[in-house]
This record gives C-alpha cells, structure tokens and sequence, in this order.
C-alpha cells in the first residue's frame, strides 16, 4: 500500500520504489550551475543519487555510462586533479568501494567530454523513471491521499504506466495529478486529458478515461511525455 507524504520513483513496469525523502536528480536544468559543476557536486556530495541510479535502472547503457564517467574523472588529465583531498583520490576511493574492476577496461577518448556523457545518462535515466509523490507535489509534507506524477522524459509515453498504478490503489488515491517535472523540463504544465486538466483529477474520472476498466477497451491513446 502507498504512505502519505512519500516520494518514490517508477519505472516503466509501475514499480514503485519507495526514497527515504528527496527525489535523485543528476542535471536540474533550473540550476545556475554548468553541467561539469552539477556533476562535479553530486560525485562529491551527493554520491548516494548516482548509486541509487546505478542500483536501480535495468538499462545496461546507464550502467555502463556511470562507470565510464567514474573512469574518466579518475584518468582523464581535464578531471582528474579536481577529486584529490587530503585522503587522497577520492575518484579511486569511489571505484574501489562500489565498482568491480571492469571500469578499468574502459578507454578514454580526447574528443568526449565528460559532461557530454552525464547529458547522455541524465537523458536516459529520465526516460526509465518519473518521479512520484504523495500528499504533496513538491514536499515530504501533509496527509493527504493525493498522488502527483511529476514527467522528466520527452519519448516515453507514460501514460499506460500510471493508469494501472493509479487504478492498482484506487482505493486508496483521492486525487491525481500529472505535471512536467519542473527541474528537468524548465516548466510545470499540466497535462491535459480529454480536455480536462490532471491537476487533483478525481480516480475515478482519471480511470475512466479508458473506458469502464471491467468490460471496454481503452478507445483513445493518450499521451503523456
């Protein structure tokens, strides 16, 4: 069953894998900060959202980007002396505790940028998952049973996906909205369905979208990327 004011990410099955507080982001595009410094920052300080990603996406190129990442920071001559502290490499320490050797297979090639590369699983990653939170859109707070899907992906059509979640805890959702994710996508817009905007849609008005879910068939594709 779901918890009041929880944040999980879902994948494209309808898993729904539950966080301890805050959302895993690798670029916010809301950010002030340059994309080398967003990584920079999260390999330094918020490792724990890069390892999440790599524990958790089933995709096998987002696997290997991130070691293929951690490699060039370690090796490249542009990366590798600004992850040296008073331990020493923090880039190998990292290697060591959390990856098998293969990382050290990889190859570096002077005409790829790192932060080309962390563009690249960002994309990915945003494609495999969407974020998800209960009672409250944005924060860890309230009681309510209100559920927002919050859109990071430009291809995926995430729709199928959230009408069986939505209609697996019908009875438990009061309300659903789906929104553009406002630090991946630059905006916050509603997506609209059957000219009705997803902003605390009833269930059984979001359901019903497809038709009664017993007997029909859904008569309309709807799309939300």
């Amino acid at each position: 069953m779901l918890k009041v004011g929880t944040a999980y990410m879902m994948d494209r099955k309808g898993n729904l894998i539950e966080l301890p507080e805050c959302h895993p982001y690798l670029i916010n595009v809301k950010d002030s900060h340059s994309v080398l410094e967003q990584l920079e920052r999260t390999v330094k300080f918020y490792l724990q959202n890069l390892l999440w990603y790599y524990d958790n996406t089933k995709n096998i190129e987002s696997k290997e980007l991130v070691k293929t990442i951690l490699y060039y920071l370690r090796f490249d001559e542009r990366y590798k002396n600004n992850y040296v502290d008073q331990y020493g490499n923090y880039i190998a320490r990292v290697i060591n505790n959390y990856f098998d050797d293969s990382v050290y297979d990889i190859r570096i090639s002077k005409e790829t940028n790192v932060e080309d590369l962390w563009e690249e699983l960002n994309d990915n990653l945003n494609e495999e998952f969407t974020r998800v939170r209960t009672s409250h859109k944005n924060l860890p707070a309230g009681d309510s049973k209100d559920i927002y899907f919050r859109i990071s992906s430009i291809y995926t059509n995430w729709f199928d996906t959230i009408w069986e979640v939505v209609y697996k805890y019908r009875e438990w959702i009061e309300s659903v909205t789906i929104v553009t994710d406002l630090q991946s996508r630059g905006k916050e817009n509603f997506y609209i369905l059957n000219g009705q905007k997803t902003d605390h849609m009833s269930v059984e008005n979001f359901i019903n979208l497809k038709g009664n879910p017993i007997v029909e068939k859904a008569q309309q594709k709807y799309h939300i990327y």
